[in-house]
This record gives C-alpha cells, sequence and structure tokens, in this order.
C-alpha cells in the first residue's frame, strides 16, 4: 500500500506469503528480544489484498499505535533502541512539523530508530528510512518457499489505532482490474467532496466544524447519512450508492487521485471517466501500459 519502494522487491506467490512471514518474524525476535510477543499475525495483522489473490504485490500489516510507542521513554527502551539519538530525531521532527500531534513524532522517532537499528543488524530485512513517517514503516525482505529464493517482497508496517487501521485498509477480491485501494480511495473522494478529510491513521475531520474522530462507527454514520446503508466495505456497492447530485464530482475527484496512484480504472466506471475527460482533461501516463483507457 505504501507504493514500489525498492527496486528489488517483486509480487509474491500466495503459497510463499506465511513461509516469508515467519522467516520474518523470526529476524525481528533477534533483533527485538524484549518486543518478540509483537511478531506474529494476532498482533501484527495483515491487512489490505495479501493471500487473497494469486499474488500480492507486497504485504501489509496493521499494527496498533501502543504497541509501537505507549510511554515514549519506556519504549524507547523496550526496543533498545539508542535514547539520545532517538531523543535528537524527536527533537528535529518536532521543530519541522506544523500540524503533527506529539505522539504522532514519537511514533515516527522510534520508528525511524527501528529502522536504523534493523539496517545496522545487515541481515535480510532493509528498511527505507526517507520513507519513514508518522504512521508507516517500508521493509525489503527475500521471499521463502523451502528455501530462501532469488527475490524480495516489500513488507509494509501501518501504524495506528487498529479498528480504524482494519477498517480503512480491508479489501475484497474484486474481478478485472479493482483492488481493495480503489474502495479506500471511494471513501477518501465521498468525503472530501462532503466537506470531510479521511485518513488512515487521523481518522474524519469535519472541516467546517474541525471536528475529528478515530471511531470507526461514527464515522460510518457519517458515511450512511451520505449514502445510505450500503455494504461500505464493498467498492462495488459504494459506487453504485453515489448520490446522484453529486456523482460526478465524487468520480472527478476519484479519477483524479487514481490517476496518480499508479492503478488502472475499474471497468464499472470506465465509460465515467471517457464522458468526463472530455472537459477535465485526465492524466493518463501514469495509469498501466495494459489500460483500456491508454488508447481511448
Amino acid at each position: 500500500m505504501g507504493g514500489n519502494i525498492f527496486s528489488n522487491t517483486t509480487k509474491i506467490k500466495k503459497e510463499d506469503i506465511n513461509t516469508t512471514v515467519d522467516k520474518y518474524f523470526n529476524e525481528l525476535k533477534t533483533i527485538f528480544p524484549k518486543k518478540e510477543y509483537l511478531f506474529n499475525t494476532t498482533k501484527m495483522k495483515y491487512i489490505g489484498s495479501v493471500g487473497k489473490k494469486p499474488y500480492s504485490g507486497d504485504i501489509d500489516f496493521a499494527i496498533d499505535r501502543k504497541d509501537i510507542v505507549n510511554d515514549f521513554v519506556e519504549s524507547i527502551h523496550e526496543w533498545d533502541l539508542d535514547f539520545n539519538v532517538v531523543m535528537t530525531t524527536y527533537k528535529k521532527l518536532q521543530k519541522r512539523s506544523r500540524t503533527a500531534t506529539d505522539i504522532e513524532l514519537q511514533t515516527k522517532a522510534i520508528l525511524i530508530g527501528i529502522g536504523q537499528k534493523i539496517n545496522l543488524h545487515k541481515k535480510n530485512i532493509e528498511v527505507e528510512i526517507k520513507k519513514t513517517n508518522t504512521g508507516n514503516m517500508f521493509s525489503s525482505f527475500p521471499q521463502y518457499r523451502k528455501k530462501k529464493l532469488q527475490k524480495n517482497v516489500q513488507i509494509d508496517w501501518m501504524v495506528g489505532e487498529l479498528d480504524l487501521l482494519m477498517f480503512s485498509y480491508y479489501s475484497k477480491s474484486y474481478e478485472g482490474v479493482t483492488k481493495g485501494l480503489h474502495r479506500t480511495q471511494l471513501l477518501l473522494s465521498i468525503f472530501n467532496v462532503y466537506g470531510y478529510s479521511f485518513n488512515h491513521t487521523k481518522g474524519l475531520l469535519n472541516k467546517e466544524t474541525n471536528h475529528q474522530t478515530t471511531n470507526v462507527d461514527e464515522i460510518l454514520e457519517t458515511l450512511y447519512s451520505i449514502v445510505g446503508e450500503v455494504d461500505s466495505y464493498d467498492y462495488n456497492e459504494l459506487v453504485k450508492s453515489l448520490p446522484i447530485e453529486k456523482r460526478d464530482e465524487v468520480l472527478n475527484v476519484y479519477f483524479r487521485i487514481l490517476s496518480r496512484t499508479r492503478c488502472d480504472i475499474p471497468e464499472n466506471i470506465q465509460n465515467d471517466w471517457v464522458r468526463l475527460d472530455k472537459t477535465e482533461n485526465y492524466e493518463t501516463r501514469f495509469l498501466p501500459e495494459t489500460s483500456k483507457l491508454k488508447v481511448v
């Protein structure tokens, strides 16, 4: 979900995921023995479409923020990080930040420290430090079957409130080009048009009142007030429920997001792309080469 961060990673077969993840967790346990309880799929939960298709582009985990940083100082010791280095990172982040909360900055400082320690370990896991942020860490790791394969897979950490992450990144299996991210980005587009900002770590912000919530029930209540009580976890149901009076406005926002996300446009709204493109002039250069819209 973080996009392709590493040049040495490729898709992973469904049957290789469990073995690869077991090896990944075992290596993390050797680097962070005090956090051994975290490295399993009960605490680090699969999200997105991983394991739902024959191949997955990467492996995404949702992790409760409290398991990364609870008490800041105590968490530095639990991860066995250099206290002075983490505090220096944290203070630099504070000086540069304009909108991030203190807990977000602490999370980023800890994640950077975790990534640096992993890279110093110099075994199989590689972390891209520059891409680490307040809710994400991106790593590359070899794929395994019965033995180590000559290719890597990207493994991403998504850190935040667990319920919100599981809601934001839920993914069904779809036909054709449709992926789980199409549902996530459609949610974002709907909320945007109706005066809200939606974020997988910050939750839902009412731009008029500045009321912000990470409570999934409250987020769903707002969504249902716009589209009715449909299956909010299903892209197809969501797109069919778009209010007629603002359907084109939502789709316009949606198409602009998707054109920057380097993914194809779902088949059931490609005609809408063609129709709206006559006045909106959408960018097609980032669409997959196999997209039917490349030759429209």
